[in-house]
């Protein structure tokens, strides 16, 4: 699995980076369906007790790793805000996956608003899924092949049916707005 050190030695491209994460680019093919992969050692200085995230409309999977033990869940979208520092503190580690608006739905088939305001555990939504990710993550010693390895996840996992043109419109419309129409 990669370390803090990984994080650090880092030299490709990235969203943005700090001493104790980075955010990644996923593969252009998954843009359509990923905005980003967090990979994070939540340390006092990196996140405070009262680190808060604002309401979103995307769903994230976050896998929490401590102890040798890995827990994957999902968050869904957010009608408010939740502090979250002290519990990502209790972790060593966090890998995100982030989702684009609406686009979680073609890999698990669950309406966003079966998922609003809570989290579940991702092994019960979708066990397949659930293992392959929580592999590629713990089968990675560094962060190119992390981002390699979630890559192939996920695109082995494209749906192959086309969005409806009007629904696509509206999603890019969506997100290129930042929401705000």
């Amino acid at each position: 699995m990669v370390d803090l050190q990984s994080v650090q030695q880092y030299q490709g491209p990235s969203l943005l980076r700090g001493q104790s994460y980075l955010y990644l680019r996923p593969h252009p093919a998954l843009n359509p369906y990923l905005s980003a992969y967090t990979v994070t050692f939540p340390t006092p200085s990196g996140m405070t007790d009262d680190y808060t995230i604002m309401p979103t409309a995307s769903t994230t999977l976050v896998y929490s790793y401590s102890d040798g033990i890995m827990i994957g869940s999902l968050r869904g979208v957010n009608r408010y805000s939740a502090n979250v520092g002290k519990h990502a503190k209790c972790f060593d580690a966090l890998v995100l996956v982030e989702f684009r608006p609406g686009r979680l739905f073609p890999f698990l088939r669950i309406s966003q608003h079966e998922l609003l305001n809570t989290s579940f555990g991702f092994y019960d939504l979708n066990k397949s899924l659930h293992l392959d990710i929580e592999s590629a993550i713990l089968s990675s010693g560094d962060i190119s092949m992390l981002v390699r390895r979630l890559d192939t996840v996920f695109l082995s996992r494209i749906p192959y049916i086309s969005p409806h043109p009007q629904v696509e419109t509206a999603m890019n419309a969506l997100v290129t707005r930042k929401g705000l129409i």
